[in-house]
């Protein structure tokens, strides 16, 4: 048996499914925006605006989904995992605090708007489960690909621990900031829900882009097996960094509109891009699920210089 594989057990099968959820959280949200598009033949300014759609469970639950996705996920590093649990907790936030009711003229009807009321409550049921379907289809076709590709693992390295004084100052000015949240939307409501939805999702997306930067000069300094040739795959990070951080500039700067729903979907799609390329990357990377302490000890030994092929 090569030094370099050894037989997934459920540990690590909870890991790959876990990362092929949140593949599929995207995907549920998008085929089901596209849905309330294309049946009401009208845009809403940006993707939080379909909170005011059929696409309104499917915006909520899918939030919700991505953000308990990426708390739970643990990190390769104490900074990425850090980011990955601000980024989690903010789209919360996000999914919890909607975003102001996009402008009508007309009619909700006409504007493509709709809540659930007693007495329609279901009238999103088929958008939502022909969604689902969709998610589900893609979900099961990334694991058939990835699979497929059978992405040979990496070597496990001692990954690098910053100063415990970091990792502390990190978890306090969380607890600091959701304090802080919470005396404003105690001491006042208005300017919390006027605010927080918009502030929570730039921070949100700044702060994945901030993973997927970490992560590309984690991957970058991690070493490549024997003989192999530059990791292309780095070089995908640095062009996701590079196109998220100008999308996620243009958000903030620009008012609500069509513009605002095109950037939204480039940061969207480039979190999805970062986590199906990081899904291939760490299928089988060993250093996921057989971490090397501080001490440098570990279930699984290094192989022997030279002895793998």
């Amino acid at each position: 048996m090569s030094p370099w594989r050894r037989g997934p057990g459920d540990e690590v099968w909870t890991y790959r499914y876990l990362r092929i959820g949140l593949v599929g959280a995207v995907v549920f949200l998008a085929v089901s925006v596209a849905i309330t598009t294309a049946t009401t033949g009208r845009w809403q300014p940006s993707i939080s605006a379909y909170f005011y759609t059929t696409s309104h469970a499917a915006l909520t639950g899918a939030l919700c989904a991505v953000g308990l996705g990426l708390i739970a996920y643990k990190g390769s590093t104490a900074t990425e995992d850090v980011l990955l649990n601000s980024a989690g907790f903010l789209a919360f936030i996000v999914a919890l605090v909607p975003t102001a009711r996009p402008p009508c003229a007309g009619t909700p009807a006409s504007c493509g708007l709709w809540l659930p009321e007693l007495g329609n409550a279901t009238a999103a049921v088929p958008n939502n489960l022909t969604a689902l379907a969709a998610a589900t289809a893609v979900g099961i076709a990334f694991y058939a690909a990835v699979r497929g590709i059978d992405p040979a693992p990496q070597p496990r390295w001692p990954a690098p621990h910053p100063a415990q004084g970091w990792v502390w100052l990190a978890r306090a000015a969380q607890a600091v900031l959701v304090l802080a949240g919470l005396g404003v939307l105690w001491r006042w409501p208005a300017v919390f829900v006027e605010w927080a939805h918009d502030v929570a999702a730039i921070a949100m997306f700044a702060a994945i882009i901030a993973v997927v930067a970490h992560y590309a000069w984690y991957s970058a300094r991690r070493p490549k097996r024997p003989g192999a040739g530059p990791r292309k795959i780095t070089q995908a990070y640095v062009v996701i960094v590079g196109v998220m951080t100008i999308a996620l500039v243009a958000a903030a700067l620009l008012q609500p509109g069509g513009v605002v729903l095109i950037v939204e979907a480039i940061l969207v799609t480039g979190f999805a891009a970062f986590w199906c390329v990081q899904t291939v990357d760490l299928w089988d990377n060993e250093d996921k699920y057989c971490r090397i302490g501080h001490t440098g000890s570990s279930r699984f030994q290094l192989p022997p210089p030279g002895a793998v092929g």
